[in-house]
């Protein structure tokens, strides 16, 4: 954090700090009622006109003309963040492991509690990648869930294991859904969490869930 802007007291400079992909404004009604995700100004402002809630974007480029952004602008040297989308990062935390917290973590965990997760329950992950392998330590451990990870790739079912996952499914060689079937005693699971956005991958996560299940896509 090299500046702070008026009445910003939640950061100061010199701070490690990170940000979420998602900019919520902390005001609107979506807001206030505890769905930042989905933020009415931020669709409004930022994802439909690339600036910020007051209608600039206060990027610009050598020439003086003015730059929009999508999120925070993260891939420009420096960026602004609305002070309500930013966090600071505990001194004992590398920076290359915080910076998966604003995307791959913040998406898991909204998943996991979006699904509804309980305790006891089982779940199938399916896509074992950032996103994924977030989701199998989030469920197995925060919410208590008996997790079937499946991919393609048995390096990151092994990976998945060491996170948490109680079985493993390699897609690639048997049929995701009835290996999930034999798991379940022919039952489904509780539910399914798709991160990979495949048609395929999305048919058989709603085919694995049981009688009602839930499905998160």
């Amino acid at each position: 954090m090299v500046a702070v802007g008026n009445g910003v007291d939640n950061v100061q400079v010199g701070d490690n700090v990170v940000g979420p992909f998602i900019l919520p404004c902390g005001k609107c009604r979506l807001c206030i009622r505890g769905y930042e995700d989905l933020c009415e100004n931020f669709y409004n402002y930022n994802r439909l006109k690339g600036v910020y809630y007051d209608g600039t974007s206060r990027l610009v480029d050598k020439d003086g003309n003015t730059v929009y952004m999508y999120s925070m602008a993260a891939h420009a040297e420096y960026c602004i963040i609305p002070a309500t989308s930013v966090f600071k990062v505990a001194d004992n935390i590398k920076m290359d492991s915080a910076a998966i917290l604003g995307c791959a973590v913040m998406t898991a965990y909204g998943a996991c509690k979006n699904a509804n997760l309980k305790p006891s329950e089982i779940i199938a992950v399916y896509g074992i990648g950032g996103v994924g392998s977030n989701v199998v330590q989030i469920a197995s451990k925060v919410f208590n869930t008996d997790v079937i990870a499946i991919d393609v790739r048995d390096e990151k079912l092994d990976y998945a294991k060491t996170l948490g996952a109680k079985y493993t499914v390699n897609s690639k060689k048997d049929d995701p859904v009835k290996a999930i079937m034999d798991i379940t005693d022919g039952k489904g699971v509780d539910a399914a969490i798709e991160v990979i956005g495949l048609k395929d991958t999305i048919s058989n996560a709603i085919r694995s869930v049981r009688s009602g299940g839930r499905q998160y896509l």
